[in-house]
């Protein structure tokens, strides 16, 4: 949202469609990792 923005507002950002790919890989990565922590994790009891 934050790159779609940047193209709107009068900054001195741009929009790039390879900034937005690389937010989205890092989405994906971060929730794969997270959601393979939790079902993989060792439970101390």
């Amino acid at each position: 949202m934050i790159e779609f923005l940047q193209d709107v507002f009068p900054t001195k950002r741009s929009f790039e469609w390879l900034d937005v790919a690389s937010n989205t890989a890092g989405v994906l990565v971060g929730t794969t990792i997270y959601l393979l922590y939790t079902k993989f994790k060792p439970h101390n009891s």
